[in-house]
């Protein structure tokens, strides 16, 4: 049909891509005595995954300050990740605390290489999250 109406050139047509949906969280990479806290993703992508907590939007330091009194923060790295279909923007702070919260799991890093699968979106973290430490030490 193409070829009799000399318009090949016109198909076969092709769907465009819609465009990736983009999301903004902040992460905040708890650190309590060398203990780091992950949490299970209860919904959404990536759900059952052992993740860094984290927060809808780019949230800033004096915004979290007044929730983490005495704590000392350390910005992440921001960065990208890109799924097939959503992208997440990251930022995020690494917040040593003072005491630890029960709704999160404490663990070191040595635990969360061996018994924790992190997902490659969170692995830009851990890494800020290994210097840190080490330079602690």
């Amino acid at each position: 049909l193409a070829y009799r109406e000399k318009c090949m050139d016109k198909y076969p047509i092709k769907n465009l891509k819609k465009e990736k949906k983009k999301e903004n969280y902040t992460i905040l990479a708890f650190i309590y005595k060398g203990k780091i806290a992950i949490e299970k993703r209860e919904e959404g992508l990536l759900k059952k995954m052992y993740q860094f907590p984290n927060r809808k939007g780019h949230l800033k330091k004096n915004e979290l300050k007044k929730e983490f009194l005495n704590s000392k923060f350390t910005p992440l790295k921001p960065y990208t990740h890109i799924f097939t279909h959503i992208i997440w923007n990251m930022n995020g702070y690494i917040i040593e605390v003072e005491k630890t919260d029960n709704k999160y799991n404490w663990v070191t890093l040595e635990e969360i290489e061996e018994k924790y699968a992190i997902p490659t979106a969170f692995k830009p973290v851990l890494e800020d999250i290994r210097r840190y430490l080490n330079d602690s030490k």
